[in-house]
């Protein structure tokens, strides 16, 4: 029992991890999408993902860990795309 503690624990952390950035990516999106619609697309680049940010909400959502708290959308998802495309150029 006391050895599952530290799991439950661990679980925990993952999950606060994966809200916490799944609101973040959910209002990005959203501006992401308003300047794009607003400006286009190349001023939109500057809205994009980048570095380690990028990196954790890519690796969570390998790891299906937004799965539980119903997937990303179809932006979201648009959205991680396009700033590891632009990463990747």
């Amino acid at each position: 029992m006391l050895s599952s503690w530290d799991e439950l624990r661990r679980w925990l952390e993952e999950e606060k991890e994966a809200i916490i950035l799944k609101n973040y990516l959910a209002d990005e999106t959203r501006r992401w999408q308003r300047l794009k619609e607003a400006q286009g697309e190349s001023q939109a680049r500057n809205e994009l993902l980048k570095g380690s940010r990028l990196e954790q909400i890519v690796g969570l959502r390998e790891a299906n860990a937004f799965k539980k708290l119903g997937g990303l959308s179809p932006n979201e998802n648009e959205f991680v795309n396009s700033s590891v495309a632009w990463r990747d150029q």
